[in-house]
């Protein structure tokens, strides 16, 4: 009986390589897709006014939170991406904003159940979630 040839490491290395280039570039189009929430912000805006009948400041404070996160985060990304390159943070990106306008849209959700009021904790954590 024949013996099976031993399988072929450098097979083996090139496709691990393939399959991580493609799942960055996956992740990497993803976070282009849903770059720029901060634009997308006057879309809704009238709706956090309508169902939580927040004020313009108020509107403005959450606007806000969400232009001033992006400039203290620049230098720990550009060193996580110098470090470890694009997967890592291609990857905080897409966890950063799904759970920040997840969190936000649940909280839009939530708050509208309950009638045009203005709570104080749904303002605070929609700042807090914007600024993710």
């Amino acid at each position: 009986m024949a013996s099976r040839p031993p399988i072929n490491g450098n097979k083996a290395v090139a496709s691990k390589k393939i399959a991580r280039s493609v799942a960055t570039g996956l992740v990497l189009a993803a976070a282009a897709l849903t770059a720029g929430g901060i634009f997308c912000f006057p879309l809704y805006a009238p709706v956090l006014v309508e169902r939580l009948s927040l004020t313009q400041a108020e509107v403005s404070t959450i606007a806000l939170a969400g232009m001033s996160a992006q400039y203290p985060l620049a230098a720990v990304v550009g060193t996580l991406l110098d470090t470890y390159g694009t997967w890592l943070t291609a990857a905080l990106a897409g966890l950063f904003f799904a759970s920040g306008f997840g969190g936000f849209a649940y909280q839009i959700s939530r708050a509208g159940k309950f009638g045009p009021t203005s709570n104080e904790a749904v303002f605070r954590n929609l700042v807090s979630l914007f600024f993710l």
